[in-house]
């Protein structure tokens, strides 16, 4: 043993090893000056991705507390950038494409667990898609069809007279939001014959917990339930999207059809490409047409289901008045469209206060963080007496949740209270105010998300903000208004869920919560009196 242990070099091993972690700092330091505070991690790879995927709520939160408004962290070899307050979000917001890559965020991220052919379409595409003015020509037929759809999956579960056994809404709710989303962007008919096939492989596909997946390097049972839930919803849509390229050819369209599903058949082929493809190209078009609306399933089913259940959670669980207060709403909208019919549809894009309702739920509970990819350094802008900052290439996000629970904007953040929107300082949108100061609202009850002006947590900022937001609105509040008019509700209390308690899940990387627990109801039908 002494061969190989002097205790005479133990002392200067010591001190040599002082030395060069003291000069290492002071290098990292000065290397440092004019970036970002670095929060702190044990291995250099990895970083802090075990905080980012274990508390992706808390843990940004704990840093901007300890390090300020802007900090890096590494996880997985790259580098993370923080930021947070509207002079840092305006930056954000204002960065070129060039300088922050809206998609090469989420690409890196996202693909992996769903998929290359989730960045297929185009931003003018998916605003096509979800554009608020096709939605109101299609809004009666939607209502109509939903309606519909509810009473008969409710027909042997809800009694002629007295209450139902206990339901559990999400399921109910999910299947519901997702066939109005086969209904916008399919047809009526594929929403009724494969609107729940599709809807169970999309519900696979929910991120969930399951990004911890990034760091496993090979394929995982998960990874294999994700490939075959997506390879069956492109195979049933392809089938669909075939079928309208025939039918297109043989009515001879001069124009751009109604549906969404011919809008982009119309708009991508001529009539000539298509007439003269032979059977293998079409089913390669009608392949295309399913990738791309695939990407809408994805952005526009999963986000609203989340939402619409935050909403229902906090109106059964807070206030009480505020559900009576939708549902006298809601009478009152379906007596008025009885004026020209007895099925005649209400006009649900007037659900003033359940809007408002909405607004407050997505506020407490955001959809999660904005991401963007920068390629090289960034500088980030000064403001103040911050100066400027040089964030290093990787990702940049904003920490969403301080948006929604500035105590300056929403006095008692931490309350749910729908009525805010109602009071100063916030103003409706088409409201005389005298006052500058005031934040006014859109037709929708939600405040501002322009670059120099961010008052909402979900849903993006500026130009790059996400276009399905007022889609979202529309089928939760449309589901709300089909069932309230033929259904009382009420929260049948469990141990689970006594006192408004609940289980949830904070989404890794993204910080978004989803809620978890069952929201357990029972039904009666309703006396309508007109």
């Amino acid at each position: 043993m002494d061969v190989f242990f002097d205790p005479s070099l133990l002392l200067p091993a010591l001190s040599a090893s002082t030395l060069l972690v003291v000069l290492w700092r002071l290098f990292s330091s000065k290397r440092r000056q004019g970036m970002p505070p670095q929060a702190p991690h044990v291995l250099p790879w990895f970083g802090n991705i075990y905080s980012m995927l274990t508390d992706p709520v808390g843990w940004p939160a704990k840093m901007h507390n300890k390090l300020g408004d802007v900090f890096t962290t590494t996880a997985l070899g790259h580098n993370v950038t923080y930021l947070r307050g509207q002079p840092n979000i305006t930056a954000f917001a204002k960065g070129s494409t060039r300088d922050l890559d809206n998609v090469g965020g989420y690409k890196r991220v996202v693909e992996p667990v769903a998929g290359q052919e989730l960045f297929m379409s185009n931003l003018g595409e998916v605003q096509e898609a979800l554009d608020i003015r096709r939605l109101d020509k299609i809004q009666p037929a939607l209502f109509q069809f939903i309606r519909t759809h509810i009473r008969q999956t409710l027909r042997d579960r809800v009694p002629s007279a007295g209450w139902s056994d206990t339901i559990a809404l999400q399921s109910f709710m999910n299947a519901s939001i997702f066939r109005m989303v086969c209904f916008c962007l399919l047809s009526p008919e594929v929403a009724v014959n494969d609107g729940d096939f599709i809807s169970e492989r999309m519900l696979a596909m929910d991120l969930g917990g399951n990004l911890g997946n990034l760091v496993i390097p090979w394929e995982t049972a998960t990874d294999r339930m994700r490939n075959k839930s997506r390879s069956e919803v492109v195979t049933c849509v392809a089938r669909h999207a075939l079928g309208r390229i025939i039918q297109l050819l043989s009515e001879d369209v001069d124009e751009s059809p109604d549906d969404f599903m011919g809008y982009i058949i119309y708009t991508t082929w001529t009539q000539k490409q298509l007439r003269s493809a032979s059977k293998a190209d079409l089913e390669g078009f009608a392949r295309k047409v399913a990738l791309r609306i695939y990407v809408l399933f994805f952005a526009g089913f999963l986000p609203t289901a989340g939402r619409g259940a935050w909403t229902f959670q906090d109106l059964l669980t807070k206030n009480p008045a505020f559900l009576e207060r939708i549902r006298s709403d809601n009478d009152r909208l379906v007596e008025d469209a009885r004026l020209f019919g007895p099925d005649a549809a209400p006009r649900v894009e007037e659900h003033d206060f359940l809007y408002a309702c909405i607004t407050e739920s997505i506020r407490m509970h955001p959809v999660g963080a904005w991401l963007r990819w920068a390629e090289k350094p960034f500088l980030l802008p000064g403001h103040g007496s911050t100066p400027p900052m040089l964030i290093p290439r990787g990702f940049v996000t904003v920490t969403t949740e301080a948006i929604g629970f500035n105590p300056t904007v929403y006095s008692g953040p931490d309350d749910y209270n729908p009525d805010r929107y109602f009071s100063s300082p916030f103003v409706a949108k088409d409201d005389e105010a005298s006052e500058k100061e005031l934040i006014r609202l859109d037709h929708v009850r939600a405040p501002p998300m322009t670059m120099d002006k961010t008052l909402q947590p979900s849903f993006g900022v500026g130009a790059h903000q996400c276009p399905g937001r007022l889609f979202a609105y529309r089928m939760i509040a449309t589901f709300v208004s089909a069932l309230l008019e033929s259904f009382d509700l009420e929260l049948v209390e469990t141990e689970e869920n006594r006192d408004g308690k609940h289980a949830m899940i904070c989404v890794p990387l993204f910080g978004s919560r989803e809620l978890t627990s069952d929201i357990t109801i029972r039904l009666k039908k309703r006396e309508v009196p007109f």
